[in-house]
């Protein structure tokens, strides 16, 4: 952490910082959080003319922490907190002591700001958004005094980074999200690839998490209003609606097509506390027969390649387990217990591929890319990967070819997503697509067509 005069000079350190930082009303002291040689996160303030550094709260490590602000009277430190992909806001004494959470929501959210009176807070959110990845973020309005958080603003727009100046005047970032299927080549060159893409679907709202079986592709949708699962005819461009949720309290996400084409399981918020817990359903291919097979599992649901075993991951103790359970019913299995994030197994079921996540405590993740023969056997790391690479809000997941040859993952460069393959066999890198110099953004995960020649992909470009 620096301090640069307005007027120039010679930056000045002020301590080392793992987030931004957040200056006092009376401008003598900065809050922010660092690392502490224990591999805790402490939520610190500095005095800004001796550089004195006070610990106001120490938080474990297993949690990522951003956006420190000061309440108006400087009395309060509010700040977000995360794991993976879910976020709630706390608040704690300027001098120490307890930390309150504030929320209890278990969704996405964007920042935060105090209100004017110091009453409460004012954060970006998620909650009541349908779409899981990436939902539509609204204004809401929480009290310190427990009283039910209110909703602010309304609408397909999404608000971000809210910020309250005395007066009560609120200025937000603005984003609309609009996103759409495409089909990229894998077989030539990054720019090639790049120019022969075609867009499949032409929406006006979200779309997201493709996955292809043969000749049809399974995705997300909010068409009508509500999120569900449709699929779309590769040959004839016919789309067809498979599930028919209406509770807008129930949010979904992130179908998966059974190596035979005969089911589709997908996640679910429904009779689940928040997005931390999703469930695991599966439907028919016909849109019959929709039932929960697993309730509160933390992401990564794969198909084992024989279609007899869905493979997920949950969080148990602050450690990620792997566990597979078989579709036909019964206790789920144990796979794994060594932060295990499940991506795909082989086509033969004989390797295991998974990430594991490393906390940073700076709202960003590095991973691992291992590979374990058999699954439960000693594992080979295949990749390491900065978070910052990862894109922002995104539950990692590399998607598996049918050969059981490459992974393919989207990755930032930059100010832009691309799309990159990871090979199984020596752990080597091939670049897909080259989007520069326009901004692109590459949405959750990316499947493979039947014949794996082509990628597809559901994002959005500026």
């Amino acid at each position: 952490m620096w301090e640069i005069s307005a007027l120039g000079g010679t930056p000045r350190p002020l301590g080392r910082s793992v987030s931004g930082a957040d200056i006092s009303h009376d401008g003598k002291k900065l809050a922010f959080f660092q690392l502490s040689e224990k591999n805790t996160v402490q939520l610190v303030t500095v005095e800004r003319l001796t550089s004195s550094v006070s610990v106001v709260a120490e938080l474990p490590s297993s949690q990522a922490y951003e956006y420190p602000r000061w309440s108006p009277n400087d009395h309060w430190i509010a700040f977000q907190q995360s794991t993976l992909y879910v976020d709630d806001i706390s608040y704690v004494s300027a001098t120490g002591g307890d930390v309150h959470p504030l929320t209890h929501e278990g969704v996405l959210m964007g920042g935060l700001s105090w209100q004017p009176d110091g009453s409460g807070i004012i954060y970006s959110s998620g909650r009541e958004s349908t779409a899981i990845y990436l939902p539509t973020m609204h204004l809401w309005a929480a009290g310190l005094n427990g009283s039910p958080a209110r909703q602010m603003t309304y609408g397909e727009t999404s608000l971000y980074h809210p910020d309250v100046d005395r007066h009560g005047n609120l200025v937000a970032s603005r984003l609309r999200m609009q996103y759409d299927i495409w089909k990229f080549p894998v077989t030539g060159a990054p720019r090639r690839n790049t120019q022969d893409a075609q867009q499949l679907t032409r929406e006006t709202g979200q779309v997201q998490t493709p996955n292809a079986a043969g000749r049809e592709l399974a995705y997300l949708s909010d068409d009508g209003g509500h999120s569900n699962i449709w699929v779309l005819n590769l040959v004839s461009g016919v789309s067809r609606q498979i599930t028919f949720e209406t509770d807008p309290h129930v949010s979904m996400g992130l179908p998966m097509w059974s190596p035979d084409g005969s089911k589709i399981a997908l996640v679910s918020t429904r009779g689940e506390p928040s997005w931390d817990t999703l469930g695991v359903w599966v439907v028919d291919a016909d849109g019959s027969n929709l039932h929960r097979l697993v309730s509160r599992i933390s992401g990564y649901p794969t198909w084992s390649g024989d279609g007899k075993w869905l493979y997920y991951s949950t969080m148990r103790q602050g450690t990620f387990q792997a566990f597979k359970t078989a579709v036909g019913g019964g206790a789920p299995v144990l796979v794994r217990n060594d932060s295990a994030c499940v991506s795909a197994l082989s086509p033969d079921g004989s390797t295991l591929y998974y990430s594991v996540p490393h906390s940073k405590g700076n709202g960003s993740r590095d991973y691992e890319i291992r590979a374990a023969r058999p699954e439960s056997g000693p594992s080979v790391r295949l990749a390491q990967i900065a978070g910052e690479r990862v894109p922002h809000w995104q539950v990692f997941q590399p998607s598996l070819s049918h050969d059981g040859r490459w992974l393919a993952l989207p990755l930032n460069d930059f100010t832009s997503t691309n799309l990159y393959l990871l090979s199984t066999i020596d752990g080597s890198w091939r670049q897909v697509t080259d989007f520069s110099p326009r901004r692109t953004f590459i949405m959750r995960r990316v499947a493979w067509s039947s014949d794996d020649k082509d990628l597809f992909r559901c994002g959005r470009r500026w």
